[in-house]
């Protein structure tokens, strides 16, 4: 029998702690992890997974990652990653570790994510391996039409790595060069880590004897070198321009770049005017990635890097294919987990990431647009012409021939691209009136601004999604064009009043805090064609929350947010055309958002409402001090009825909700509290003659009763402060 309990005992912690272990699910993160990259790598990763297991984790399962540096060793490292518990890999960072990695993982069934490593060989014939970025067949392919349709480039040359990364960025540029014909390439160099230096030199000296007839340098190489080679090529020669990859903005280029005096002193002393394709440029991001970046200061106290970016959108589709995965088999649940990223695979079931929304082709590529960014004072921009991933064959107006000559269509690899304008656009907030919680409306008096170096913009073509009537620009109080080093701009200038409809969330009520939207885009233009910029120069945006400080009129309010920013509003029907029934056919529009954050006065609203409440609710700890039946029972009616009012006309300022606000636990408190006076002197009453229970129930009731009430106001004032956080 004693055998028997022991089996038993063994059996239930063995169970136990396989319970336990099952509610952690392990990701794993590889890279460099002594580098700027590897750092920003997990840094975005980890506040994904934070985000999620504060929310719960997935399917009651804590996230945890496990990070490995494959600085040393790529193959002994990938096993180590085989041995361990993760159930995928988000990683390697660089083309060269990925590709040796790879073959291993997809060996032991490990799904790989990356969200750097773009050499196109990485997914072919591989099903385990996935990319979140864009792949450098792509990427060559289209700075060789930007190079020479935007840029007007007529020669071009090469610099690039004989690695893999550089001589699939080279070949590509080259052969798009070629299918272009005008595009010629004059010099091609290449070098390993033996010679660069030589080479350098060699680039150097003809850039010196040939000047500006060398044409653009495009940069196919790492960050080391392409730094080298642009401090030695711009070191006299300003002039030369530069084109390069997705390197040269990474948290490596970036670091090492700021260790030059110059750039310290003169930010952009080096880069300003280099071109480059970047995965991720702030100024077209949307909510989600304004919400990353206030989300990552707050954690690290420094603004994102693009790396961050890519591996916070890795960890994202990592833990989306993790959901519903029901075996304990670690084997079997890395091959559900793989099966479930083959599955966002359409427009319709993609993932919305901070870098756009994410889902995969037969390869296993993301299927996105390249932004191009443009170097000035030493960050980067969105470049004012971009090429987007053309989603509706019926965008294309009139003859194809004339659009691909005049460079507003091109070919990259399968994709059509389509020419895209940036408008800037500002607003400044003159006044907020008319604030109705009932209804969620408020009227909002603005100007608004569009700034673009475009012909065929019409900017009274725009559609305020939410305002309450149709909204027409009407004649601009500014209609100025001025000469800038990009060219020739055109500001218009509108003054609008209207009313707008928010979507008011009263759960904290009265310590809410509400958003008061305001969003617009453009009736006819998709973003194939028309990108909405935020104009933060100016808008003077550093100094926002002083500059609308007095703008709202209503003095229970005030603001305490505002924040611009742009996004997209997605169109996934079929519109009832049968050749949709089968395509993915996505109309996105590029969309203007403001969203002025605004706090009641909480404190100003408790006196005013609740203070009295508040007596009455002090006044009810005399019933303990009594026993007189009516005094006691007039103690506690006299609790219920102001209560009751007051309750009644501060609900009758708020529309019809199916949920609690936070005041009405105040009111239920004090209706309980009301409640158990009314009992504990009936019980007094009823009881009156055994003098010992009396003085029992009288001394519980004052010590109860304030522990009660305090109770229930630290419970308010923990809402109050955490409101105001």
């Amino acid at each position: 029998m004693k055998k028997y309990g022991i089996f038993i005992s063994v059996m239930l912690i063995m169970l136990v702690g396989w319970k336990l272990f099952d509610k952690v699910a392990y990701i794993a993160v590889v890279g460099p992890m002594q580098t700027a990259n590897g750092k920003a790598m997990v840094q975005g990763a980890q506040l994904y997974v934070e985000e999620i297991n504060q929310r719960g984790g997935i399917d009651g399962k804590t996230i945890e990652l496990l990070v490995f540096d494959d600085a040393t060793d790529v193959t002994k490292t990938a096993i180590q990653v085989v041995n361990s518990k993760a159930l995928a890999v988000i990683g390697h960072y660089d083309s060269k570790s990925s590709l040796i990695a790879a073959p291993i993982y997809q060996k032991y069934n490990i799904p790989i994510i990356t969200g750097s490593a773009t050499v196109d060989e990485l997914t072919k014939n591989n099903d385990g391996a996935f990319r979140i970025i864009f792949n450098n067949s792509s990427q060559g392919a289209l700075l060789a039409n930007y190079a020479f349709k935007v840029l007007k480039y007529k020669n071009a040359s090469i610099l690039y790595d004989e690695g893999i990364y550089g001589s699939t960025l080279a070949t590509a540029f080259e052969q798009t060069a070629k299918q272009i014909d005008n595009l010629n390439i004059k010099h091609k160099w290449s070098f390993n880590q033996d010679n660069f230096d030589q080479v350098l030199n060699r680039v150097v000296q003809i850039f010196n004897g040939e000047g500006k007839e060398a044409g653009g340098l495009f940069l196919a190489t790492h960050s080391k070198e392409a730094l080298k080679a642009i401090i030695a090529l711009r070191q006299e020669w300003h002039y030369i321009q530069i084109i390069g990859a997705d390197v040269l903005s990474s948290s490596q280029f970036n670091k090492q770049l700021q260790q030059y005096p110059q750039e310290q002193i003169q930010p952009g002393y080096f880069t300003d005017g280099i071109y480059l394709t970047t995965p991720f440029v702030m100024d077209i991001g949307d909510e989600v990635a304004i919400n990353f970046k206030n989300n990552f200061l707050d954690k690290y106290k420094t603004k994102p890097s693009v790396t961050a970016a890519l591996y916070y959108d890795a960890a994202k589709v990592a833990l989306h294919a993790l959901q519903k995965i029901s075996s304990t088999n670690i084997e079997k649940q890395r091959q559900q987990l793989k099966d479930n990223l083959w599955q966002i695979s359409h427009s319709e079931n993609s993932v919305k990431g901070v870098t756009g929304s994410i889902y995969f082709d037969k390869q296993g590529d993301a299927v996105k647009s390249i932004p191009i960014s443009i170097y000035k004072k030493g960050k980067t921009e969105i470049a004012l012409d971009q090429y987007r991933l053309l989603t509706n064959p019926r965008n294309i107006k009139g003859d194809i021939l004339p659009k691909v000559l005049a460079g507003e269509l091109i070919k990259v690899n399968e994709n059509i691209m389509t020419k895209a304008k940036i408008v800037y656009v500002g607003m400044d907030m003159n006044e907020i009136t008319g604030l109705d919680t009932q209804k969620s409306t408020f009227i909002a008096d603005f100007y608004l601004w569009f700034r673009f170096n475009t012909k065929d913009f019409i900017d009274k073509d725009i559609n305020f999604i939410n305002a309450v009537n149709p909204v027409s620009l009407g004649k601009p109080i500014i209609n100025e064009e001025s000469t800038t080093t990009e060219g020739i701009f055109t500001t218009r200038t509108y003054r609008i009043k209207t009313k707008f409809k928010g979507y008011f969330d009263f759960h904290n009520y009265p310590l809410d805090r509400q958003i008061l939207p305001i969003k617009f885009r453009h009736q006819q233009k998709t973003r194939d064609t028309l990108i909405y910029i935020v104009d933060s120069h100016g808008m003077r945006t550093e100094n926002i929350l002083t500059k609308y400080k007095d703008i709202f009129s209503v003095n229970s309010w005030q603001v305490s947010d505002v924040e611009f920013f742009t996004g997209v509003q997605e169109n996934d029907s079929t519109f009832g055309l049968p050749d949709y029934f089968y395509s993915q056919q996505r109309m996105e529009y590029s969309l203007f958002n403001v969203a002025i954050e605004i706090k009641r006065k909480a404190l100003n609203f408790i006196f005013k409402n609740l203070f009295p409440t508040f007596i009455l609710i002090s006044l009810g700890y005399g019933i303990f001090f009594t026993t007189t039946l009516s005094i006691q029972l007039g103690l506690g009616v006299n609790i219920i009825l102001p209560t009751s009012i007051l309750h009644v006309r501060l609900a009758s300022e708020l529309p019809n909700i199916a949920y609690f606000t936070l005041v009405e636990y105040f009111f239920y408190m004090s209706y309980l509290l009301a409640v158990l006076c009314i009992g504990i002197g009936l019980m007094m009453h009823a009881y009156e003659n055994d003098e010992k229970f009396v003085k029992k129930l009288t001394l519980m009731g004052r010590i109860s009763y304030p522990v009660f009430v305090l109770i229930c106001f630290t419970f308010v004032i923990f809402q109050y402060f955490g409101n105001l956080a």
